[in-house]
């Protein structure tokens, strides 16, 4: 399955006509070691910030 979505991602990223890619003002959020209540605090603090 991993590989699976690698393969994706690389196709998504590589192909010719609108190649998918991160917007310049996107944020990201690495959530790989995050509960979800983790999260939810950081995209929280993300939101307070900008408003």
């Amino acid at each position: 399955m991993y590989q699976d979505i690698v393969a994706r991602d690389y196709q998504d990223t590589h192909r010719k006509v609108s190649p998918l890619r991160k917007a310049d003002d996107a944020i990201e959020v690495d959530t790989s070691d995050l509960t979800i209540d983790e999260v939810e605090e950081v995209v929280q603090d993300i939101i307070d910030k900008a408003l």
